[in-house]
C-alpha cells in the first residue's frame, strides 16, 4: 500500500488543493501560492519518488516569490515540503520523519532541510539524526557541527513582502545546493 506525506500544519492544510494570493507574512496579493492535495506548495501532487526533497522553513516554501523562482522548483522531480505560517522545528522534523516512512522515500534521493532559529530545544537531536542519513542542512541561526551542516545563505535581495529571501538569493541557494549535491 502506498503512503504519501501529508501536511499537518493547520494554516497550510486549510489551503489544500487551492490557490491563494496571500499567505504567511506575504499579504501583498501579488504572488499566487498553489497547494497540492497533500497541503504543500506545489503545482503537482507528491505521488512519485522525487530526485530531490526539500524540508524546512518558509524560505524553502518560498514566501513572496513566484513558484518557478524558488530553489526547490529549480530541481526537476522534486518535492517541496517547506512550511510557512505558524510552525516550528518539531513540525519540520515530523514532516521529515513522515517522509522517511513514506512511499516517497528513496535512499538515492538528495535531501535538504533548512532549520529555523526558534524552538531549538531538540534541534541538536534532529540535526544529528539527519546528518547520519546524509541530509544537507542549513540553519537560520547557529549551525550544528555535524557533517553536511551549513549556515543559511545571506539574503542579497528580498521577496515582495520584504520578509524573506528574494529571487536572486533563491538562485544562489540553488547553485550552492547543486554543488553540495554534486550535480
Amino acid at each position: 500500500m502506498s503512503t504519501w506525506v501529508t501536511n499537518h500544519v493547520p494554516g497550510m492544510i486549510r489551503c489544500q488543493g487551492q490557490t491563494v494570493n496571500q499567505f504567511g507574512l506575504d499579504q501583498t496579493g501579488i504572488i499566487d501560492y498553489q497547494f497540492n492535495q497533500q497541503g504543500f506548495r506545489s503545482l503537482v501532487d507528491f505521488d512519485f519518488v522525487p530526485d530531490h526533497a526539500f524540508f524546512g522553513c518558509s524560505s524553502v516554501f518560498g514566501i513572496g516569490v513566484a513558484h518557478n523562482y524558488i530553489f526547490p522548483s529549480m530541481f526537476p522531480l522534486s518535492h517541496n515540503y517547506g512550511l510557512a505560517g505558524i510552525y516550528n522545528n518539531d513540525d519540520v522534523f515530523l514532516i521529515v520523519d513522515n517522509y522517511l516512512h513514506s512511499s516517497a522515500f528513496n535512499k538515492a534521493t538528495k535531501k535538504f532541510v533548512y532549520w529555523v532559529n526558534r524552538n531549538t530545544e531538540s534541534l541538536d537531536l534532529y540535526s544529528r539524526q539527519l546528518s547520519k542519513l546524509g541530509f544537507i542542512q542549513a540553519f537560520c541561526g547557529d549551525k550544528m557541527s555535524y557533517k553536511n551542516c551549513f549556515s543559511g545563505v545571506p539574503n542579497v535581495d528580498t521577496d515582495v513582502s520584504n520578509t524573506h529571501m528574494g529571487i536572486s538569493t533563491h538562485l544562489i541557494t540553488y547553485k550552492l545546493l547543486c554543488k553540495l549535491f554534486k550535480q
